[in-house]
């Protein structure tokens, strides 16, 4: 049976934290497909290291997206903080100053912008603080993600499978990843323990890190990059869900289990908020204070009505413009 807050006393500082339903302008002659979209937030700090932002991408005066980060730091929580902060607000200054099609200069202005994070985190981090980074768009007529590292992003649909949005960028886990390790002169191994045998997960040395590509991380070797993975999906044709988060939800909770909750939010109008708190209810009866979660629970309501632009209004959040319903 899910736990309540009440059964696990960690549940009570876990209170999804909920963000307005949102709806971003678009150009005129663009393709109307964004559905309405509501969104809700779980995190549990166990180190600490993990980060998100949440907000829209005002790309220039006649088109904005909606934007969501998932940030899962390791070796302290500064290279994660600092993207949190960051990362949207460069992405808007690197759209600007690409070329080509809406589709070119957005592709352009992401690996910009993982390329700025990773060397301005290098630069300013007094440590070798690193992060995973996820970023996921809501465009006009697609779901555009972008990620390094495994902080994975899900889309469900009811009556599909489960589509994932992003590349996990893993040690071993990651075929491509494997070889791209390997041939850039790195070694993938167990890290020795106390006693001197191999133990734990497989790792990238120099380095030890568990992931293949990562912002920050100046001291491990130079096969670990920041070059994002950048994928485009359609917006399905019915109601939807997509689940962004840390490894502390997917390391701990199956994919069936994540789906079938995430498909019940919708079958059943529970929402977001209701996904949110069942997700960290699961995580909770494994991961007991193993490691951070953040997870971004986010509902495509594409059967929906679209909230009329004319009763949506400015505010701010995180150095995002968020247009929010007043």
């Amino acid at each position: 049976a899910a736990m309540t807050k009440a059964a696990h006393p960690a549940l009570a500082d876990m209170a999804p934290q909920l963000s307005r339903t949102t709806r971003a302008l678009a150009v005129d002659d663009a393709p109307q497909l964004r559905p309405e979209i509501s969104s809700a937030l779980g995190t549990l700090a166990v180190k600490g290291e993990d980060a998100h932002c949440e907000g829209v991408l005002q790309l220039d005066s006649m088109r904005a997206l909606n934007a969501y980060g998932v940030f899962d730091g390791h070796g302290g929580s500064a290279a994660a903080t600092y993207c949190a902060e960051r990362i949207i607000p460069t992405l808007r200054g690197a759209y600007a100053a690409a070329r080509g099609d809406h589709d070119a200069r957005l592709d352009a202005g992401l690996r910009a912008t993982y390329a700025t994070m990773h060397a301005q985190v290098a630069r300013q981090s007094a440590t070798s603080a690193g992060t995973t980074a996820t970023v996921v768009l809501l465009d006009d007529a697609h779901i555009v993600t972008a990620n390094v590292g495994d902080s994975s992003a899900v889309l469900f649909v009811d009556g599909e499978k489960p589509v994932e949005l992003t590349s996990k960028h893993r040690a071993v886990e990651n075929a491509d990843e494997t070889a791209r390790i390997l041939m850039a002169g790195g070694e993938i191994r167990q890290a020795y323990g106390p006693s001197g045998t191999p133990c734990g997960p497989q790792r990238v040395f120099p380095g030890g890190l568990q992931v293949t590509r990562s912002i920050g991380d100046r001291d491990s070797c130079a096969a670990i990059i920041s070059e994002p993975t950048i994928r485009r999906t359609a917006y399905p044709n019915r109601r939807a869900a997509i689940v962004v988060a840390s490894d502390g939800v997917w390391d701990f909770v199956d994919m069936e289990r994540v789906g079938r909750l995430a498909k019940m939010s919708l079958k059943t109008q529970l929402g977001p908020e209701w996904l949110a708190q069942s997700l960290m209810a699961a995580v909770m009866e494994r991961n007991v204070n193993a490691d951070d979660v953040t997870c971004q629970c986010i509902a495509l309501m594409t059967d929906a009505a679209l909230t009329d632009v004319a009763d949506v209004s400015p505010r701010t959040f995180t150095g995002l413009k968020l247009w929010g319903r007043s």
